[in-house]
């Protein structure tokens, strides 16, 4: 996985725990889901970077 995939999972991952700190579960499980579908993916080379 390149960098830029790592950090959008790392992000994803720090707003899934300030969702599920503030209570909004259901915000929270969608998040989740981005996180398991990313993660799912061995490769995203065809994704743009953000650098």
């Amino acid at each position: 996985m390149n960098p830029t995939c790592l950090q959008t999972l790392e992000l994803l991952a720090r707003a899934l725990r300030l969702m599920d700190r503030e209570g909004m579960h259901q915000i929270a499980a969608r998040i989740a889901m981005a996180i398991d579908d990313l993660a799912a993916e061995p490769v995203c080379e065809d994704r743009p970077t953000i650098n």
